[in-house]
């Protein structure tokens, strides 16, 4: 006989409940674990405020109606408004303009100085007469003592 002596209806069951083996009726379902995990981190103010300036909202234009983004629609109206004389929207537009050319100028910004380029071209003039075989003088351009 096996190990179920004293009660051999048992012994005929299918699954036995245990350590690692819960009750069939507590156990997960398929496609179901419970594993939550941490919270979706929440939308920054520039997030939302981006998603829904992204929304599209229907526009009579000349008597015909156009889907525009609401971002697009708000400088629309504003605008219209500056070239009414609305002196508020006109400095807000003006504002906006130059708050775009001041990033487009601090790109540029990184580009190289006039410092940099007589740099370059003083290490590209020591190569040129080291593959040449010439003595090459020390540069000209002294090391600041900056560190």
């Amino acid at each position: 006989m096996g190990k179920h002596r004293k009660n051999p209806d048992r012994a005929q069951s299918h699954y036995s409940v245990g350590y690692g083996k819960p009750p069939l009726e507590t156990r997960f379902k398929k496609g179901e674990s419970r594993r939550g995990g941490s919270r979706k981190a929440g939308k920054s103010l520039a997030e939302e405020i981006n998603e829904l300036l992204r929304e599209k909202v229907l526009v009579t234009e000349g008597g015909v109606q156009r889907r525009l983004s609401k971002r697009t629609a708000i400088l629309k109206t504003m605008i219209a408004k500056a070239a009414k004389g609305d002196l508020r929207a006109a400095d807000f537009l003006f504002r906006q303009a130059s708050g775009a050319e001041n990033a487009q100028v601090s790109d540029e910004a990184e580009m190289l100085t006039a410092e940099d380029l007589e740099m370059l071209a003083d290490y590209l003039r020591r190569q040129e007469r080291h593959e040449s075989g010439e003595e090459v003088p020390a540069s000209p351009v002294e090391p600041s003592d900056g560190a």
